[in-house]
């Protein structure tokens, strides 16, 4: 008997609601953890679990934490005069703000998505061409009858 676990689908959903938010500009959107190297060759994302545990105040609750990195692309130089204009991975954040509240999946698996902070991290020059966001998947807890 082969089983999906909630992490999977979630995963999945949110991969494909990237990859159309994101179509235009033909973003690769990897499932997997991205290494802080990646983006120079141009922007990829990146899908990744991580921590999955019961809802505090209801164990039939599944809350499951998933990584979305965004590495947009970035310049292989070290130039201390170099800049680089925060807007565009701003505009990118939001972009996948709009995608996820547009894209609840509504299966038993996974509910809703929430979007529990971006981080804007450096790239390897020091550079703000990334994102980070924690998103949480809302759904029932599979190992509660």
């Amino acid at each position: 008997m082969s089983v999906t676990a909630p992490e999977t689908t979630a995963r999945n959903e949110l991969i494909a609601l990237l990859e159309t938010a994101f179509a235009d500009e033909r973003i690769p959107v990897r499932s997997d953890k991205l290494d802080a190297s990646l983006g120079f060759k141009g922007p990829v994302i990146g899908v990744s679990p991580v921590i999955s545990a019961p809802a505090q105040n209801n164990d039939k609750i599944m809350q499951m934490s998933i990584m979305v990195q965004f590495y947009g692309k970035w310049q292989k130089m070290v130039n201390p005069d170099q800049r680089v204009d925060p807007a565009l991975i701003e505009s990118y954040a939001e972009r996948l703000r709009q995608a996820v509240k547009s894209g609840d999946p509504k299966t038993d698996q996974v509910w809703y998505y929430r979007i529990i902070s971006v981080t804007y991290v450096d790239d390897p020059t020091g550079n703000k061409t990334r994102f980070e966001a924690n998103i949480m998947a809302i759904g029932t807890n599979p190992a509660i009858p």
